[in-house]
């Protein structure tokens, strides 16, 4: 396991041959403990920088964090996923199949090649967000709501409303 100084450093550094924005950078001034890591990654402001220059690298995700401490803030990294409730991000290849019943509410994150077949029951609402290459099948009931955006070769089928997007990416980072 890397030391926390030590990972703080290099994901600071890396962040920021990146172009990480301000407001993140404001958050990051001394050492986070790993779920602090987590919890800024998984940020609206993390998870966008994420996006655009795909940052953080996964192999260092993997070696850095322990599964217990990526799943504990919703990330799951090139694995099967099931179960998986509230905000979830799949990175990398993960596959999978999550559930929304009742009044439930998720929110699905799907980069690289994920695959996930999302099925909605009762009165639940799913947002599913892809990107790169990723993938989701969604079945959903009568009175479930489910909305996708998807940007670049994603593509999302199903019982679902379907926006695309756009995302910018610098590639000279």
């Amino acid at each position: 396991m890397v030391e926390l100084t030590e990972l703080n450093k290099a994901l600071r550094d890396a962040a920021t041959g990146r172009g990480m924005c301000e407001a993140v950078a404001a958050k990051w001034r001394g050492d986070l403990s790993r779920r602090e890591l987590v919890e800024l990654f998984t940020s609206p402001q993390g998870f966008e920088f994420y996006e655009v220059s795909h940052f953080v690298d996964l192999g260092l995700a993997k070696a850095a964090f322990t599964r217990e401490e990526l799943h504990g803030g919703g990330v799951y990294v090139d694995e099967d996923v099931t179960g998986a409730k509230g905000h979830v991000y799949l990175l990398g290849a993960c596959h999978g199949e999550l559930r929304a019943a009742g009044y439930d509410v998720l929110t699905v994150h799907a980069t690289g090649k994920s695959e996930v077949k999302i099925v909605a029951d009762g009165l639940s609402k799913v947002i599913v967000d892809l990107c790169d290459e990723a993938r989701a099948e969604i079945k959903a009931s009568d009175g479930a709501l489910c909305f996708a955006r998807v940007a670049d070769m994603a593509r999302a089928t199903g019982d679902c409303f379907v926006r695309n997007r756009k995302i910018v990416r610098d590639e000279s980072k």
